[in-house]
């Protein structure tokens, strides 16, 4: 298990990575491949590009359950 400021600094060296996240309606996503491209540290959010696609998706940080398979805990 990591924390979730050892996630943040993963992140925020812009390296590939793979997360599961909840999403707003509760359901677990799978994001293999995606790279940190911003973030906003009081609102707590980021942006992910997904490289396969391109897509960019706006995830909340605490809304992390996974990183790299490893668990991240609050």
């Amino acid at each position: 298990m990591i924390h979730i400021n050892i996630a943040r600094r993963i992140l925020e060296r812009g390296d590939l990575v793979s997360l599961k996240v909840f999403k707003k309606n509760g359901e677990l996503m799978e994001c293999h491949n995606v790279v940190s491209i911003t973030s906003y540290f009081r609102g707590g959010t980021r942006k992910l590009k997904f490289i396969a696609s391109g897509e960019i998706r706006q995830i909340r940080d605490v809304c992390i359950v996974e990183i790299n398979d490893e668990e991240v805990y609050l």
